[in-house]
């Protein structure tokens, strides 16, 4: 294996500050037909890397009140945005601030709440005046392993049972499991994905036990906590063999839950969090019906979901598919696609410039400013999610403000100063020229050949990676980064990043390369999940 030439790359970052500097790192590239296939001579497992302890996402706690308590009130509404590792949500901090503090307990009182006038349906107690207490015992039993993820210890149980009947004794049975359930969900135990080394002096990586195996694995496959069969296979140590870990992967997988980890995973690596404000901004919208902005999280959520099992490779479905899964009404206004879906829900594409996420309207419009579009967010997007790839920050003296939009200019000749002036040249020429190959499109997302009265040209290129060279348009680009093996295995960092909440360590390329193979096959989705699941990183924690 030999890696390709970044000179070019390198003289390119050069010019971000005026001094030649080391490029950020680059995924190496194989030559050949190559795929990143682990062997002998290039990959070797190494130790398991160092894993923070998370606390759970706001969506995370949303399904949780809906499997738990099956709550309206939606918890995300009233807790601060997560923390990120690189796009996905990851609270890594550990330290509870006061005000975090205080709207978990807003959200548990809230809850609690919703739930008190319920309390006998999802707490059934048929003699509350000498059996509450062991009313109480039985629900905490069942619902705090849920909620912990885990069974309670012994003393655990007495301390909840002794704060219901203390609760009950002053008021009613119905507010005694409120409080429970209340002090449940501001737990660390709840709030935290703790897993605990076998003693306080380790400073080895350790196996985690089977709750927190099958913890890792609901958040993985469900984006949620294990539900009750999960957790009855970790309590009869199923989990510790690849037959069961094979067999819950595969019943998890066929589980409609499982769509919550695809929406959580597109979501963040298509960048759409824009589209969340965007239908109650007359500014974004520019005359774009509102109705149709949820339309396109939708249609880029289910349309991954979908090239996640298609009959072809992942990669090759993601970037160059001649079909969507949008709605009738956002494939007619903003695709001009009038025909019926096929018996699989899917729009056709042919004889339209679209082909796969890259020319969708979330996609596009996310990586777009208000009033018109921006090559540099689309390119930059390109170049950190799809190929892993850091691109420095401008320097703090310039002016990152776009060029406001010239009657009879197209966006390509506005953005000319970034070719022009040094302390811009070097990263914009990264960035730029893939953003240029999509100006075909508006900042809505609708094709276009013409930016006013002049005509858009979409020529593209690529440097610094194992597809360089010249392309034309959004389809040009998709067949690239469908050819790419560095694009490929960008994806697999990104389901390694977003299931274990953390960057893959140096000595974990070797894992990475598998599940990057196995995206050489079509259906290969669940062959990287398969490979991430029985690996040694997902089994083992090392703390930081």
């Amino acid at each position: 294996m030999r890696k390709l030439s970044l000179g070019a790359t390198l003289l390119a970052f050069a010019a971000c500050t005026g001094e030649v500097i080391a490029p950020p790192p680059l995924p190496p590239v194989e030559t050949g037909t190559g795929g990143g296939a682990p062997t002998e001579q290039t990959c070797t497992p190494g130790p398991t890397g160092v894993s923070p302890m998370v606390r759970l996402s706001r969506e995370q706690v949303d399904h949780a009140a809906t499997d738990l308590l099956q709550a309206a009130f939606v918890p995300s509404s009233a807790l601060t945005a997560d923390e990120k590792v690189g796009p996905f949500a990851a609270n890594t901090s550990v330290q509870m601030t006061r005000s975090l503090a205080e709207q978990y307990q807003f959200v548990a009182e809230k809850l609690g709440a919703e739930l008190e006038p319920r309390a006998l349906a999802v707490a059934p107690c048929a003699d509350q005046t000498n059996g509450a207490s062991a009313c109480a015992k039985a629900f905490v039993t069942r619902f705090g392993a849920l909620a912990f993820r885990r069974p309670l210890e012994a003393d655990e149980v007495t301390a909840y049972v002794g704060l219901f009947d203390k609760v009950k004794a002053a008021s009613t049975y119905a507010l005694g499991i409120r409080s429970m359930v209340e002090a449940l969900l501001q737990s660390p135990s709840f709030l935290y994905r703790v897993e605990l080394p076998p003693t306080p002096e380790t400073t080895e990586a350790w196996a985690v036990d089977q709750y927190a195996l099958a913890t890792r694995l609901a958040y993985l496959l469900w984006n949620s906590a294990p539900d009750q069969a999960l957790l009855d296979a970790a309590g009869r140590g199923a989990l510790g063999t690849d037959e069961g870990l094979s067999t819950q992967l595969e019943r998890m997988l066929a589980d409609p839950r499982r769509q919550r980890a695809v929406t959580g995973f597109a979501t963040a690596w298509a960048e759409l969090e824009p589209l969340s404000t965007a239908a109650t901004s007359p500014e974004r919208l520019a005359g774009l019906d509102p109705a149709l902005v949820p339309q396109m999280e939708d249609e880029t959520v289910r349309f991954l979901s979908a090239a996640l099992d298609d009959e072809r490779p992942p990669m090759e479905a993601l970037f160059t598919a001649q079909w969507t899964v949008a709605s009738p009404a956002l494939a007619k206004a903003l695709y001009g696609v009038t025909a019926a879906p096929d018996a699989k829900g899917r729009l056709t594409l042919a004889g339209t410039d679209r082909a796969g996420v890259l020319t969708q309207a979330g996609v596009l419009f996310s990586h777009s400013h208000a009033q018109q579009t921006s090559p540099v967010l689309r390119g930059k997007w390109v170049r950190k999610v799809l190929f892993c790839q850091e691109v420095p920050d401008p320097p703090a003296n310039v002016n990152a403000t776009p060029p406001d939009p010239v009657p009879g200019q197209t966006t390509r000749e506005r953005f000319s100063a970034h070719r022009t002036d040094p302390s811009c040249s070097g990263c914009h020429r990264l960035m730029d020229d893939i953003g240029f190959s999509l100006e075909g499109f508006d900042q809505h997302g609708v094709a276009r050949t013409m930016e006013g009265t002049a005509p858009v040209d979409v020529r593209g290129s690529l440097i610094g990676t194992d597809v360089d060279g010249a392309y034309l348009g959004a389809a040009g680009l998709g067949t690239k980064l469908a050819a790419s093996s560095s694009a490929r295995l960008c994806f697999a960092k990104q389901w390694f990043r977003s299931g274990l909440s953390r960057p893959e360590a140096a000595s974990e390329t070797c894992l990475v390369k598998a599940m990057s193979k196995a995206l050489e096959n079509p259906k290969g989705y669940r062959a990287l999940l398969d490979t991430l699941v029985h690996s040694q990183a997902f089994k083992e924690r090392k703390a930081p």
